[in-house]
């Protein structure tokens, strides 16, 4: 009865760990690689140069669009002088027009190309798995480095879901590390997501439609905030934690779950 009440009033996560946003750097056109400045977990600050591309090439190109489109401004103003003066019809304006639209539309892609011959951090983050080299060539849109952003750190936890239904954002959470043996950091419930991707048939498994049923398991995600109160080496993504959610913050069960937490974070100390 005593177990079934705090798995009720304050369940305790199955897994949880701390998440930050990640995503892969790759550059959008395909290139010489002239210059990296990062290496494995540096980091760095949004707007920071992580890679450039040789961007002569892309500047050949540019040059070569900015010609094309002066010899089109040109064509259309001569045109014009033309139709003003009833030596060529009218309708000759929109050929050249669309003429220099056109060039137009080139120019600015080939100016884009060259931007993108600098890759910068799109945030303030750290690289990991740089697998990029001065001198090797690489293709657009392939991955060459891990970003993991620094600003959006959280807990990420697994429950059982007969103790959903009593969870909602806001709730009081209590957070222990593994990692900070005798600690217990105050936090919050953030989201209860609404769907969870385990058992749902995507386009790539809908061949297997009895191997994602299997897949699925008795646990649902929720998202914790990272205690304010918490040491910077434990926000480090891929720490693991247990989270203690108290659904009724005057409920006397609270009294008891608290004990048992207090017991598991200083047995930390032994496993």
């Amino acid at each position: 009865m005593v177990v079934g009440a705090l798995q009720y009033y304050t369940p305790v996560s199955k897994v949880a760990v701390v998440q930050t946003g990640t995503q892969k750097i790759f550059p959008l056109v395909g290139g010489r690689v002239e210059l990296v400045k990062v290496h494995d977990t540096q980091a760095v600050a949004a707007g920071d140069l992580l890679f450039r591309l040789d961007a002569r090439p892309f500047q050949y190109a540019v040059d070569q669009r900015a010609a094309a489109l002066e010899l089109a401004r040109i064509r259309l103003r001569d045109a014009t002088t033309l139709v003003e003066k009833n030596a060529a019809p009218r309708a000759s304006l929109d050929l050249y027009t669309a003429e220099r639209d056109q060039a137009q539309a080139l120019y600015d892609n080939a100016v884009f190309d060259l931007e993108n011959t600098e890759i910068v951090a799109p945030a303030d983050g750290v690289v990991s798995l740089v697998a990029l080299y001065e001198g090797e060539v690489v293709a657009s849109m392939t991955p060459v480095m891990n970003f993991f952003h620094t600003s959006d750190v959280r807990i990420a936890a697994a429950f059982k879901q007969n103790s959903l239904e009593n969870l909602a954002p806001g709730m009081l959470a209590t957070v222990v590390f593994p990692a900070a043996p005798g600690e217990i950091y105050e936090a919050r419930v953030v989201i209860i997501p609404p769907v969870s991707v385990q058992g749902q048939l995507t386009a790539q498994n809908v061949g297997k439609p009895l191997e994602v049923l299997a897949s699925s398991t008795s646990l649902y995600p929720v998202r914790i905030s990272f205690p304010d109160a918490a040491a910077q080496h434990l926000s480090r993504p891929g720490t693991q934690a247990t989270v203690t959610v108290f659904t009724d913050e005057e409920n006397p069960i609270n009294i008891l779950a608290k004990v048992v937490q207090w017991i598991s974070t200083w047995m930390n100390f032994v496993f």
